[in-house]
């Protein structure tokens, strides 16, 4: 017998950007965020093994993999 598990997870991704207070060395204006949250900010553990960015490639190391909540 086939057994098909379905799993539907509603995750949340956004990213925030504010004005930093000071000039950069690099020019940098912003500090910015980037985020995956679970429902309610659950824990998301179980479920997912990483998240991967791909930023703008003028950022240093464009491809950020985390494994862990900051």
């Amino acid at each position: 017998m086939d057994h098909q598990y379905k799993v539907q997870l509603n995750l949340e991704l956004g990213h925030r950007a504010k004005p930093r207070l000071r000039e950069s060395s690099e020019d940098f204006t912003h500090d910015w965020t980037v985020f995956v949250r679970g429902p309610q900010n659950g824990n998301m553990k179980s479920l997912v093994e990483k998240v991967v960015f791909n930023l703008h490639e003028s950022y240093p190391k464009p491809k950020r993999v985390f494994r862990e909540p900051p």
